[in-house]
C-alpha cells in the first residue's frame, strides 16, 4: 500500500468516525425532541462531510466507504443496549445511511467529469443525488422490508412519497453538498502539508480523532 493509498484510507476513517458520531449525538438529540426535519439535517451533514471528503482525495466510490464507517456505528447500539442487530432501529438509519453513500457514488459517477470543473453543476448533483437516495431507501424501505405508508401501491405514488418526505432535504443538498467540496478544496493544501511534513502528527491526530469519535457516541447512548 502506498502512502498516499494510506493517507486516503485515514482521512475516510476520519470523516466516516466524525458523520457517525454527529448521527448518534445531534441525530439522537434530534429524536428526542422531536424535531421534525432531523432526517434532513442529518442526511445534509452526510453529504457535507462526503463533499469534504472527495474534495480531498478525488475517488468516486469514497462516499460509500464513509458510509460504511459512520453505519458502523450502529453496532454501538447492539452492544450498549442489547438490542437485536437486526432491530428497526438499527437497519432502518444503518441502511438509510449506506444508501445515501452508495447512490452519491452513483451519481458522481456519471456526472464525475462535469461537477469537478463546472461549479454550477454541484448543487444540482447534491439536489438529484440526495432525492434519489430518498426514493432508494423508501423503496428498500417499502418493497424489501414491508414498511412505509399504506397509501403508497405503486413506484410512481412511492415517488410522489420520496418527493414529499425528501424535498426540503433535496433543497438543502443544492448548499450542504457543494459547500463540503468547497472547503475540502480550500482546506487540502494545509492538510497536504501536514501530511508531508508531519506524518506522526497527522495519523497520531487521526487516531486520536476517531477513538473520540466512539467513546463519545457511546457516551451518548448510555446518557440518553
Amino acid at each position: 500500500m502506498s502512502k498516499v493509498e494510506l493517507k486516503m484510507i485515514v482521512g475516510i476513517m476520519v470523516m466516516g468516525s466524525i458523520w457517525g458520531m454527529l448521527e448518534a449525538t445531534l441525530g439522537g438529540v434530534l429524536h428526542l425532541v422531536y424535531f421534525p426535519y432531523t432526517g434532513a439535517v442529518m442526511a445534509n451533514l452526510g453529504f457535507f462531510l462526503m463533499g469534504w471528503t472527495l474534495a480531498l482525495y478525488k475517488k468516486t466510490w469514497i462516499p460509500f466507504a464513509m458510509a460504511l464507517v459512520a453505519s458502523s456505528f450502529k453496532l454501538l447500539d447492539v452492544v450498549i443496549l442489547a438490542v437485536s442487530p437486526f432491530a428497526r432501529m438499527i437497519v432502518n438509519p444503518a441502511t438509510a445511511i449506506i444508501l445515501e453513500g452508495l447512490v452519491l457514488v452513483g451519481v458522481i459517477g456519471i456526472t464525475n467529469r462535469v461537477y469537478q470543473k463546472n461549479f454550477l453543476c454541484q448543487p444540482g448533483t447534491g439536489l438529484i443525488a440526495m432525492y434519489l437516495s430518498y426514493l432508494a431507501f423508501s423503496s428498500f424501505f417499502f418493497y424489501v422490508l414491508h414498511q412505509g405508508p399504506r397509501e403508497v401501491v405503486s413506484i410512481g405514488e412511492l415517488a410522489f412519497f420520496a418527493l414529499k418526505d425528501g424535498g426540503i432535504a433535496s433543497m438543502m443538498a443544492i448548499f450542504s453538498f457543494p459547500l463540503g467540496l468547497w472547503i475540502g478544496v480550500a482546506g487540502k493544501p494545509k492538510l497536504s502539508f501536514l501530511f508531508d511534513e508531519r506524518k506522526k502528527l497527522y495519523y497520531a491526530g487521526s487516531v486520536i480523532v476517531i477513538s473520540l469519535c466512539w467513546v463519545v457516541s457511546a457516551l451518548s447512548i448510555l446518557v440518553k
